[in-house]
């Protein structure tokens, strides 16, 4: 652990405190946390539909899940996220800022995908 100095206030800190003690200015960028779940299959636990979170900017693949089960990530940069389930074409967006907790939850019903997002923690998103 080594010293540094507050930007702000110019007190001496730890490098592992993320906010100064002394004046409350934020170091670090804080991390947010995404928690997307995958609901329960409408037509019963025969049919297990597969989630899946791609980063809109790179096309890349974040994880693939299946119905009922869930996917945690840290959130460490804002991004756009799109969601899908297999077999349907709607592909709901999803917008993740650092310092946000967000629970997004993906459900199949009456012919597409619904995405319900709730902030648990973090600045509210205003766009």
């Amino acid at each position: 652990m080594a010293l540094i100095v507050c930007p702000e206030c110019q007190g001496k800190v730890s490098s592992t405190c993320d906010v100064c003690p002394h004046c409350g200015y934020r170091l670090s960028p804080s991390r947010g946390r995404a928690i997307f779940k995958c609901s329960e299959p409408q037509f019963g636990s025969w049919i297990r539909w597969t989630c899946k979170i791609v980063d809109v900017a790179t096309e890349k693949v974040l994880a693939k899940f299946s119905q009922g089960d869930s996917f945690v990530m840290n959130v460490d940069k804002e991004m756009v996220v799109q969601t899908s389930i297999f077999g349907f074409f709607e592909k709901p967006i999803v917008k993740l800022l650092p310092g946000q907790t967000k629970e997004i939850i993906i459900s199949a019903r009456m012919g597409h995908v619904e995405v319900q997002e709730i902030i648990v923690s973090g600045d509210l998103d205003t766009d």
